[in-house]
């Protein structure tokens, strides 16, 4: 799978609503303020570690990795550093390292016996929330690198450990089933989700439809279902519209902010189906056409569709 060149604008954090806008990030997984004391206790020094992760995250490059690193000065088993420091990590093995690291530490946090202590609460149990998004970043870097199989079989304990999926596992989990051509599977998974009117799902099927059965009826239908959930998707497919400015971790369903997390992180899938980004470009180019009034933008996204099999 292609690198994205920021991993921090895609790492899947869990999730909370804010008015329209849905929230994912650190912040969402904080387990509280910190307090300041002569003598710091191990709690002190989490919260303490785990404020200095929350700045890190507000930051970037060098003064992201200086922070991460006095944060596991502080607390070795804060597993939001990690995850700040492999964000900046450019090689993949390096990154999926330090994921992994991510993961012991917030296992080291919860306790050997987490998985009985926490059976059926996993989301509910602030405590653990860092470790599923620890979890979800390993998974989703291990799809990056092209191990499939473990990245699968960690998405596959996300969704037992959380099966109301808070966390959006699920739009991972889809892509990844779908590049390891696994679509009995797949098809179980977006049964489970039919009613996700999200564009992720909804484009993904589309796109497993088209491999399937390719141009047919069904298709043309899945993929209609797509563009009314969100048609900002085609354009940012085509790399032909900018990536929205806004707060990063926020997303607005049906907008441009959506689109462009769904096309950095699936765009690949499309080129590497024969004819698929083809199908969009004739399936959807008259919608396009009347939604959108920048013309000569339609034309290039249209055009770089289409040769897309020429890649």
């Amino acid at each position: 799978m292609p690198k994205h060149s920021d991993k921090s604008n895609v790492i899947k954090f869990p999730q909370s609503k804010d008015g329209d806008k849905i929230k994912s990030g650190p912040k969402v997984a904080k387990e509280g303020g910190g307090r300041s004391h002569d003598v710091m206790t191990d709690y002190d020094k989490e919260q303490l570690a785990l404020e200095k992760t929350i700045e890190a995250w507000e930051t970037s490059g060098a003064e992201r990795i200086a922070l991460a690193k006095q944060a596991l000065k502080i607390n070795p088993d804060c597993s939001n550093a990690y995850m700040a420091l492999a964000s900046e990590e450019e090689s993949g093995a390096k990154s999926v390292e330090l994921y992994r690291k991510a993961v012991t530490a917030a296992q080291n946090s919860i306790g050997a016996d987490w998985e009985t202590k926490f059976e059926g609460i996993f989301w509910l149990a602030q405590e653990c929330r860092p470790l599923l998004t620890a979890m979800g970043a390993l998974a989703m870097e291990l799809q990056w690198e092209d191990e499939l199989q473990e990245a699968l079989t960690i998405y596959r304990k996300l969704m037992k450990l959380d099966p109301e999926d808070n966390q959006g596992a699920r739009y991972k989990f889809a892509g990844c089933l779908y590049e390891a051509n696994l679509d009995e599977e797949l098809e179980q998974l977006l049964t489970k989700y039919n009613d996700d009117v999200g564009a992720s799902l909804l484009y993904t099927k589309a796109l497993h439809l088209f491999r399937k059965n390719g141009p047919e009826k069904e298709t043309t239908e899945a993929l209609l279902t797509a563009y009314r959930a969100n048609n900002f998707v085609p354009l940012f497919l085509a790399e032909v519209m900018e990536e929205p400015d806004g707060e990063p971790g926020y997303y607005t369903p049906g907008g441009p902010d959506e689109a462009a997390e769904y096309a950095e992180e699936n765009m690949y899938l499309w080129y590497e189906t024969a004819g698929a980004d083809k199908f969009m470009a004739d399936t959807l180019e008259p919608l396009l056409r009347k939604t959108f009034k920048d013309q000569e933008m339609v034309d290039d996204a249209m055009a770089e569709l289409r040769s897309g099999d020429e890649k």
